[in-house]
């Protein structure tokens, strides 16, 4: 199957919280308007956010 590929337009880092040391959660942008958390040890998405649709 054919799957769309979309291009990475910003990165940065969420803080997840607890003792330091604790990996912050990746998140990123991309050229299509989503953004992504990912899981910081198994790079899964845990959230995913995109535009909203025509009204």
């Amino acid at each position: 199957p054919v799957t769309p590929q979309t291009v990475v337009t910003c990165l940065g880092a969420l803080p997840r919280g607890g003792p330091e040391g604790t990996p912050e959660c990746p998140v990123v942008g991309t050229e299509a308007g989503d953004v992504l958390v990912l899981d910081p040890e198994a790079f899964t998405v845990i959230c995913k956010v995109g535009p909203p649709g025509a009204p």
